[in-house]
This record gives C-alpha cells, sequence and structure tokens, in this order.
C-alpha cells in the first residue's frame, strides 16, 4: 500500500504527463484519474490538520497534514484503520519532503525548521497505529505484546525515524550506476543507524539487459527489505524473472531461494540490531573498525558478521577484488579458501554474486519454503559450520508476528562446534527464553564443511547415520529445543 500526505485540492495532468514521460511509471489508461481528495481536505482543514493549505507535489496540489498535531495523527489513524483490519501491515509513505517554508506546525515550528523533520512525523503517524479501544489515546500501541508488527517503507525521515522502518534509498536506474549509487546509499543508512532499507529490486527507471537483470537481483535480493520493483508491462516488460531467457530466470530464481533460506540468519540479525542496534546490513569499516582499509571500501557489505557480499559493479566484469580483513574467509559457492588481511581477485561468473563465509562460522539456515505462511515456525534449520574452530552461532527465534518480544518474548540458542584430539564436538544450547509458539521439537541439519574424513557421528552418545561427500559432511537428526545437545562427528583430520 503506497500513501502520500498530501489532500489534493486540485489535479496537475502536464505534470503527471511530464513525469511519466521521463519515469514511465503509470500504466496506460490511468494517466488521467482524479488525485483529488476533496471531501478529505476540507475535514482536514475545517479541524485545523494542515501544516499548509496550498502544496505543490508530482501529482496534484492541495493541504499537507500536521502530523504533529496529536489529533491530526489520531484522523489519519481512523483513516489507515481499515486497511489494517484487513490485514495490511507493510505500508510505503511516499513523499513527505515538499513542506513550504510557509509552513507552521502545531508544535511551535515554522516550515523551514519543519522542512527536513516532517518524514519523522509522518512515520510515527502511520507506525503507531491509534488503539480504537482507547480513542483519546495517541501514544504508541505497538508496545501492545498482542499487536501485530508492522513496516512503514518511508521515502523521507530523519534521526529517529530508525524506530519506523524502513527507508527508501532514492529512485535509482536499472543498470550498474544504479547500483553502485544504492550500495552506498545502503552502508550510509547504516552507519547512520537504519536496519531496514532497500534500493529497489532493478530500481525505478529504464529497462534491465539480460546482464543487467542479473548483476542486479543479485545483491539487491539480499538488501534487508527486497521489494520487487515492477513497471507496466506495456511499457517495461524487462523485469519479471522470465523477461530475457532461461538463464536470467534461474539466476532469479537462484538469489530469491537463497534468501528465504537465509530467513533464520535474517531474523537473527534483527533481533541483535533491535537489542544493539548495529544494523543488518553494515559496511565493513563497522565490524572491522581497526582495518583502516575499509574507510574507502564502498562496494562490500557485511550482512551481519559473517557473511560478505561483493557485488559486481562494473559492466562485463567477470571477476572483481576484493578486500579480505584479517582470518579464513571460505566462498559460499565453493570448497575455496583464503588466508585474510589480503586482497583476492575472485572468479565471478555471470550467475554468480561474490559470497563469502567468515572462519569460525555457525550459519542458521532453513529449509527452502515458497512464502512465509501465517503460523510459520522455524522447526526445520540447518546448521552450516566452516572451521577454524572454535565455530560460534547464534539463533533468535520468536512468534514473527507480534510486538510481543519488546516484553522478552523470544528464545535464543547458541551454537558451538570446537575440536577435540581426532573429533569435532558441536554443542547446542538449551533454548534461553520463551514465547508462547515455541516449538518443542526442531528437526536439525548440521553441515560441516571443509572436511573429508568424518566416518560417524554421535548425539548424545548414541550413534546416528552420517553423510558425507567432497569437503562437506551432515547428519539430521529431532533435536528438543529446551534440552542441551552434543553432536560429535570423528575422525576429522
Amino acid at each position: 500500500m503506497i500513501l502520500t500526505s498530501y489532500l489534493n485540492t486540485r489535479n496537475r495532468p502536464f505534470q503527471k504527463w511530464l513525469l511519466n514521460a521521463f519515469g514511465q511509471n503509470i500504466t496506460p489508461g490511468l494517466e488521467r484519474d482524479d488525485e483529488r481528495a476533496l471531501i478529505e481536505f476540507k475535514q482536514a482543514k475545517d479541524r485545523g490538520f494542515l501544516a499548509h493549505q496550498n502544496v505543490r507535489w508530482w501529482f496534484g496540489a492541495g493541504g499537507m497534514i500536521d502530523f504533529t498535531n496529536p489529533s491530526a495523527a489520531a484522523w489519519w489513524q481512523d483513516k489507515l484503520r481499515p486497511l489494517f483490519e484487513t490485514g495490511v501491515d507493510f505500508i510505503k509513505n511516499d513523499d513527505g519532503e515538499d513542506l513550504p517554508d510557509e509552513a507552521r506546525s502545531a508544535n511551535g515550528m515554522d516550515g523551514r525548521e519543519y522542512h527536513n523533520i516532517y518524514g519523522f512525523y509522518y512515520g510515527r503517524a502511520t507506525y503507531q497505529r491509534k488503539n480504537p479501544e482507547n480513542e483519546n489515546s495517541h501514544t504508541d500501541s505497538t508496545r501492545d505484546p498482542l499487536r501485530p508488527r508492522n513496516m512503514i517503507f518511508a521515502r523521507s525521515g530523519w534521526v529517529g525515524s530508525q524506530r519506523f522502518p524502513a527507508l527508501f534509498l532514492g529512485d535509482q536506474q536499472a543498470g550498474y550506476e544504479g547500483i553502485r549509487h544504492g550500495i552506498r546509499a545502503g552502508l550510509n543508512l547504516g552507519l547512520a543507524g537504519f536496519s531496514y532499507w532497500t534500493a529497489d529490486i532493478f530500481g525505478l527507471m529504464g529497462k534491465t539487459t539480460p546482464e543487467t537483470h542479473m548483476r542486479y537481483a543479485q545483491w539487491s535480493l539480499l538488501s534487508p527489505v527486497a521489494r520487487y520493483f515492477v513497471r507496466p508491462a506495456k511499457i517495461d516488460n524487462t523485469r519479471f524473472p522470465w523477461s530475457h531467457n532461461s538463464d536470467v530466470e534461474s539466476n532469479f530464481r537462484k538469489y530469491t531461494e537463497l534468501r528465504m533460506r537465509l530467513l533464520p540468519y535474517y531474523n537473527t540479525l534483527a533481533h541483535e540490531s533491535h537489542l544493539t542496534g548495529i544494523p543488518i546490513m553494515r559496511a565493513p569499516l563497522i565490524e572491522f573498525e581497526n582495518d583502516f582499509r575499509f574507510r574507502s571500501v564502498d562496494d562490500q557489505i557485511m550482512l551481519g558478521g559473517t557473511l560478505m557480499i561483493c557485488p559486481i559493479v562494473e559492466k562485463g566484469a567477470v571477476s572483481r577484488k576484493i578486500v579480505l580483513p584479517e582470518g579464513i574467509w571460505h566462498d559460499f559457492w565453493t570448497e575455496t579458501s583464503w588466508e585474510g588481511n589480503t586482497t583476492i581477485d575472485y572468479p565471478a561468473p555471470l550467475d554468480r554474486l561474490p559470497l563469502l563465509v567468515r572462519g569460525g562460522t555457525i550459519l542458521p539456515m532453513g529449509a527452502l519454503i515458497q512464502n512465509i505462511p501465517d503460523g510459520h515456525a522455524f522447526d526445520n534449520l540447518e546448521l552450516h559450520i566452516w572451521p577454524p574452530y572454535p565455530a560460534d552461532g547464534i539463533f533468535f527465534d520468536d512468534d514473527g508476528y507480534s510486538t510481543a518480544y519488546l516484553q522478552d518474548a523470544f528464545s535464543r540458542t547458541q551454537f558451538r562446534a570446537e575440536r577435540k584430539e581426532n573429533s569435532l564436538l558441536i554443542r547446542i544450547s538449551a533454548a534461553q527464553g520463551n514465547f508462547d509458539e515455541q516449538v518443542e521439537v526442531r528437526r536439525l541439519k548440521i553441515v560441516s564443511h571443509r572436511n573429508n574424513t568424518i566416518e560417524s557421528a554421535w548425539l548424545n552418545s548414541e550413534i546416528i547415520p552420517c553423510f558425507s561427500e567432497p569437503g562437506i559432511t551432515h547428519v539430521t537428526f529431532d533435536h528438543i529445543a529446551r534440552h542441551d545437545a552434543l553432536i560429535e562427528l570423528s575422525p576429522l583430520s
């Protein structure tokens, strides 16, 4: 659902035609849609809810709502309530940056002061749904543990907007310049404390080629909010996964499936961000603050502290330079490993995103699912382990839909793998913390990378089947979530 804070009193057909001629984003036949909201404008004007009564923007002109006025914010929330009641929980707060200098706010700011901070109040009003059981309450109702969590996708924001996620990075082109701009903007947002953002998959404007379709999808599908931006097919049919050829479609499927398999990791990073403020996607200089080389690296991304994403940002490139921090780094796709504190030349054919795993990692992943249904539970996990040892990991879980986690209704499970003589011992802690939907029994698959000699496996001293292929060993078993578990793999070379 896309909203703006304008209540139009008149249309601007020439402006609309001009913008569509440039951006080509309006479905043919809808160019002359009436954008006016005359009834709502009169209501807001009569009640003193407008910061300004005559603001011109892309698709019209009219009043801008004064969201510093608690009554105006409550009126706005009343208008949105039918959407929330039908299940809408993802809203794009579009625009919000056109407030004139002559505007005024209920809390005493003039238009020049209010202009930049307007997006904060706009986002807060949409995010903080008024509690219908207390019509006079304008406080933050999102802390109600039974309240469904929601996300605001804002075009504009200010200091403090981090609590009303997420932010849009701006209108980018569907090519390499857009990729480079999007990466830099996202990393800068992370430095400012924003965890949730997206550059849009393929940006706003321009047609894709097979190459740009593949390279754009590879990194943007892994961004904190992966919003797939499709233009009307009669205007641009190059953005669909099947637009060009089977290789392009397979590439899109590959990275969509990777994102879905990484959902347990994303969920963990979201909790860590909530608890610490460290963004989900971050510039390497946040993770490796003493490595001064990363002060000038603007095209490598850390997804949490474990995965390093290094998108291809140049036309025709089938390899790229990657600056490696200290430690051991492993290729996610192959059995190649590197000693860190150097720069490598990474081979990246068209269907491969350069993706590295930090050594000493236990990465929680899930089974492939096509969507996230209501009531989804992480009852099927894969723990991928990369040396050197000890290797560590963590998994946060919660009900996935409410704000009960704000009252500590979540669980934390820790993992550790360490070498003992010629065996690998993997310890899984009992889940610490609780929530109503905590799974009792979870299907676990342990995947140990970079070994060749595992012959047997034990779970709590009972032998279990293990399976090996070149460089990888895996075991699968049922684990009671509130119990500790010890897995032993041996012998280990």
